[in-house]
């Protein structure tokens, strides 16, 4: 990143106004956690949410928010916890804190202000709130704000929208590699979720919103059904979809193959109960989700959009479908469960990609020099 302000000694204040819970979350909560012990930092959030809960849990920095994100007073409070804590440096997460961080920073005087884009929102929203976020991300450029991407993908949306190519730096999302999972481990977890050891088990994580493409999912599981394949599947997350999905399961009778488990904290205990992992997004940045299956060696069968493209290549590291297509998806999984030699092969150069490129240490390493810090 070029054209920022150099600074002497940064106090960052990040800016996440999420009620749920997601990579973008994620992402939060590693960034609080580099920067605690190495400069002044915090995170501004709403009261009572995961995310808010998740960093007091880790001892990091808050500034809980007791109001809605829709509530012009937001602003007045980020403004002046900037200036009562002397932030020059303001890092705002998704569209509410993108706009109420943007002016409380320009109101402020604030010498680094920067935007970290998470996904396109131009193909992950619709109508009037597409053009909003659009509009609130064309206002931080207009205001010269220095411009964080998670992935090629969102790069390339920004550049369209009018960002100057150096006013953005590429910070892909990194994991910490976990250790194997047990074979005890995935018994267990099967058991516990009625599973039995013979059942093919189909795992997608992520928002309960229609970008994420769950319905098509559970179209596919009837599909595969239909031809005489013993699959069970789990859909981990919440959002605003969820009774939509419900209402579609129960429709097609399949209460006890299609399971929406809710918010986990534990989704690294759930995976390695898993076959396959599916993400049929019909758009997508760099998602945490499909990088932390890629740590467990777990087959790939993914909708081949945005960073996910980007990220896999069809038939080495995944099998990549168009997005919202029910017998590109159902062909996939059926590849996997067909054919269990080749699909461990995939899992595990997965593996290796992640492990080689998506390290968490590099993420953190270009975040320091985002911020100005040293490693």
């Amino acid at each position: 990143m070029t054209n920022s302000p150099m600074l002497d000694t940064p106090a960052i204040l990040i800016i996440s106004l999420s009620m749920r819970f997601g990579g973008a979350e994620v992402r939060v909560i590693e960034t609080a956690a580099l920067l605690h012990g190495r400069c002044k930092y915090g995170v501004v959030t709403l009261n009572d949410t995961p995310l808010q809960h998740k960093l007091q849990e880790r001892g990091l920095n808050t500034f809980p928010l007791s109001m809605s994100k829709a509530n012009p007073r937001v602003l007045f409070n980020i403004y002046k916890i900037i200036r009562a804590g002397g932030f020059n440096v303001v890092d705002a997460h998704n569209p509410q804190s993108q706009l109420w961080g943007l002016f409380a920073a320009v109101f402020a005087q604030t010498p680094l202000k920067i935007c970290t884009v998470h996904s396109s929102y131009g193909l992950t929203e619709k109508g009037i709130r597409k053009v909003i976020y659009e509009l609130i991300l064309k206002l931080n450029m207009f205001f010269d704000v220095a411009f964080v991407s998670v992935s090629e993908a969102v790069t390339i949306y920004l550049t369209g929208l009018g960002a100057k190519q150096d006013r953005i730096t590429l910070t892909r999302n990194g994991i910490a590699m976990p250790q194997q999972a047990s074979r005890t481990l995935r018994q267990q977890q099967r058991t516990a979720f009625g599973l039995a050891q013979e059942d093919f088990v189909i795992i997608s994580v992520g928002r309960l919103e229609p970008v994420k493409g769950h319905i098509y999912l559970i179209d596919a599981v009837r599909e595969l059904l239909k031809a005489g394949k013993a699959v069970k599947c789990l859909i981990v997350g919440e959002g605003r979809d969820v009774n939509t999905l419900k209402e579609r399961i129960a429709a097609l009778g399949m209460s006890n193959e299609v399971t929406l488990v809710g918010f986990r904290t534990d989704v690294e205990a759930l995976l390695p109960m898993a076959d396959v992992f599916c993400m049929p997004s019909l758009s997508e940045g760099l998602p945490y989700a499909l990088l932390e299956a890629c740590a467990f060696e777990l087959p790939i069968v993914a909708s081949g959009v945005g960073g996910i493209a980007h990220f896999l290549k069809n038939g080495e590291t995944a099998i990549l479908v168009q997005p919202s297509n029910v017998p590109e998806l159902v062909d996939g999984i059926r590849y996997v469960i067909d054919n269990p030699r080749e699909s461990k092969a995939m899992g595990e150069a997965g593996y290796a990609l992640v492990k080689n490129e998506f390290s968490i240490e590099t993420m953190r390493g270009l975040m320091l020099g985002v911020y100005g810090l040293r490693g």
